[in-house]
C-alpha cells in the first residue's frame, strides 16, 4: 500500500504607493498594507496487511510546500498627512504535514516507511524608497512574519521473520524580514519606527490540525515487532534560517518632534537574565528594531521487539542560524527631539526529547 497526500502554495501579495505619485491626507492618515494569511495540511495514512503471503509492505508521505513574498511599498511618492503614515507587510503561514503507516505480515517481511515534509520559504518586506514622508503624527514601517510548521511521521510495521519499521520527520523554515528607509525624506511631528520581526513554532502542532499533536511540535515514531529480527529507526530534522533587518541608510533623512505619545513596538524583558521575553514596549523619537523569536520542541521515539535480535536507532537534528541586523548608516541623518534607539534581538527556545528502546531474547 502507498499513499501520497501534498500541497503547494505560491503567492505574490504587493500594496504600493507608486514612483509619481502626490497624496495630501487628512487626519486618517495612510496605511500601505500587505498580508499573506496562508493555512495548508498535507496528510497521507497507508495500510497494508499480508495474511497467507510472505511481504507487506506499506508507505505513506504528507508533504505541504509553501513560498510567498509580501510587499507594503512607498517607493519615490510624496506623501503629506495630517494623520500617521504606516506601511505594513505581515506574513502568517500555518503548515502541517503528516504520515501515518501501519504493516502487517503474519507469514514472512514487514516493511514499512513515513515521510513527513513541511517547507516553507518567505519573503516580507515593508519600505519607504526615495520617498518624502510628512505625518501630523508617526512614521510607521513594519514588517512581520510569523509560521507554525508542523511535521509528524509514525509508522509500525510487523513481520513474523522480519520487520522493519522507518520514519522520516523534516521540517524547513526559511524567512527574510526586512523593514527600510531609503534615501529620502520622513518627518513625524512625532515619532519615526523602523521595525522587522520574524517568529513561530518550528515542527508547529498547530497549522492545518491543532488537535492532532498538542504541544508537540515535531513527532517522530517507529514501533517494528518480529519473531526474528526487528529493525526501528527514526529521523527527525529540522532547520531554521531566518534573515531579519531594519534599516535607515542610503542617505535618508529622518526628524522625528517627539510631540505625541510614542509607538508602539518590540521589547525583550529585563526580568529575567537568562531567558529575556518578547514585550510591547512604547518607543519615542527615531527607533529601528530587528527581532526574531523561533521555538522548537520535537520528539522521536523509536522501539523495536523480536523474540530474536532486536535494533532501535534514531537521529535527532536541529540546524538553526538567524542573522538579525538594525542599522542607521549610508550616511543617514538622524534628528531626534527625543531618543534615538537601534535595537537587534534574538531569542530561541529549543527543548529536544528522544526516546529509543529495543528489545530481544538474543540481542537488543
Amino acid at each position: 500500500g502507498g499513499v501520497l497526500g501534498a500541497s503547494e502554495l505560491k503567492a505574490r501579495n504587493t500594496a504600493t504607493v507608486a514612483q509619481g505619485a502626490q497624496l495630501d491626507i487628512g487626519a486618517g492618515g495612510l496605511r500601505v498594507q500587505a498580508g499573506d494569511t496562508t493555512r495548508a495540511l498535507g496528510l497521507g495514512i497507508a495500510a497494508a496487511a499480508s495474511l497467507g503471503g510472505s511481504t507487506g509492505i506499506a508507505a505513506s508521505n504528507g508533504l505541504v510546500l509553501s513560498a510567498s513574498a509580501v510587499e507594503a511599498l512607498i517607493d519615490s511618492a510624496k506623501v503629506r498627512s495630517e494623520g500617521d503614515i504606516v506601511a505594513t507587510s505581515t506574513r502568517r503561514q500555518a503548515l502541517t504535514g503528516l504520515a501515518y503507516q501501519a504493516t502487517v505480515a503474519t507469514s514472512g517481511t514487514g516493511v514499512g516507511g513515513a515521510l513527513g515534509l513541511a517547507w516553507d520559504r518567505g519573503v516580507t518586506t515593508a519600505a519607504a524608497r526615495n520617498a518624502e514622508l510628512n505625518a501630523g503624527f508617526d512614521v510607521a514601517i513594519r514588517a512581520g512574519n510569523d509560521t507554525d510548521v508542523t511535521t509528524s511521521a509514525v509508522g509500525g510495521s510487523y513481520g513474523s521473520n522480519f520487520s522493519l519499521a522507518g520514519s522520516v520527520s523534516l521540517t524547513l523554515k526559511e524567512d527574510e524580514v526586512s523593514a527600510l528607509i531609503e534615501g529620502g525624506i520622513a518627518t513625524a511631528a512625532d515619532a519615526v519606527l523602523v521595525e522587522a520581526a520574524s517568529g513561530g513554532d518550528l515542527g508547529g502542532s498547530g497549522g492545518g490540525d491543532e488537535s492532532a499533536l498538542g504541544s508537540l511540535d515535531q513527532l517522530t515514531g517507529s514501533l517494528s515487532v518480529s519473531s526474528s529480527l526487528a529493525l526501528g529507526i527514526s529521523v527527525g530534522i529540522i532547520r531554521s534560517v531566518a534573515d531579519v533587518e531594519a534599516a535607515i541608510r542610503d542617505g535618508a533623512a529622518v526628524t522625528a518632534r517627539n510631540e505625541g505619545n510614542g509607538e508602539d513596538s518590540i521589547g525583550r524583558s529585563e526580568a529575567n537574565d537568562i531567558w529575556r521575553a518578547r514585550e510591547s514596549v512604547n518607543r519615542s523619537g527615531v527607533a529601528v528594531v530587528a527581532d526574531a523569536q523561533t521555538t522548537v520542541k520535537p520528539l522521536a521515539i523509536t522501539a523495536a521487539a523480536a523474540a530474536g535480535t532486536g535494533v532501535s536507532a534514531q537521529l535527532p537534528v536541529v540546524l538553526a542560524r538567524d542573522t538579525v541586523t538594525a542599522e542607521i548608516a549610508g550616511e543617514s541623518e538622524v534628528d531626534s527631539a527625543s531618543d534615538a534607539s537601534v535595537i537587534a534581538g534574538n531569542g530561541t527556545d529549543l527543548r529536544t526529547n528522544s526516546f529509543s528502546l529495543a528489545g530481544g531474547t538474543s540481542a537488543g
